[in-house]
């Protein structure tokens, strides 16, 4: 069971009340337990967390996070889709050559995909990488200096984002709007 101190810490980080844990401990834990009984031995498990905006992923993913590693020996690291927005530029560029939505970032296409397949590689093959952080107020990536920084290896990679797993539609079904 999550220690007393991890709960606290939680509950204050995410202005929670002692509800959410009550909810937490019937419904997520024997998920997560589920999931620790699954992860393959030297090889980091990648869990997806996926749902519509202000559903509560950044919470659900911190609780999987926050519960590992208080209750195991293993790591985590959590980050989520939106921080693999392109860059404002970039965007406007796509918005030029593709289509005028690419401008507004939240939209499929709008995500520097080639960038999340490194990151999750190098976690993956436990190699340091930088993750980015994206500043929504400045709709931008932050400068590189900000990232994230992982040097060590982890067992879990906790993703969460609106649109994972949903896959692409075919050139055939864009057509027609």
């Amino acid at each position: 069971m999550i220690s007393e101190k991890a709960s606290k810490q939680f509950i204050e980080k995410h202005n929670l009340d002692s509800e959410y844990l009550n909810k937490a401990v019937d419904h997520f834990v024997p998920m997560i337990h589920s999931l620790i009984s699954g992860k393959k031995e030297n090889e980091p498990m990648i869990i997806g967390v996926n749902g519509c905006q202000g559903s509560g992923k950044s919470t659900l993913s911190d609780f999987i996070a926050t519960y590992i590693e208080d209750v195991t020996e293993y790591s985590t690291v959590v980050f989520s889709l939106d921080d693999f927005y392109h860059t404002k530029k970039s965007r406007e560029h796509l918005s030029k050559g593709i289509h005028p939505l690419f401008s507004t970032r939240g939209v499929p296409g709008t995500h520097d995909t080639t960038l999340l397949k490194y990151v999750v590689n190098q976690l993956k093959y436990q190699q340091p990488v930088y993750i980015p952080q994206f500043n929504k107020a400045l709709d931008d990536v932050k400068p590189k200096h900000e990232w994230l920084k992982i040097n060590k290896p982890v067992d879990f990679i906790i993703i969460e984002g609106w649109c994972l797993g949903v896959p692409a539609q075919s050139e055939q079904e864009l057509i027609e709007p």
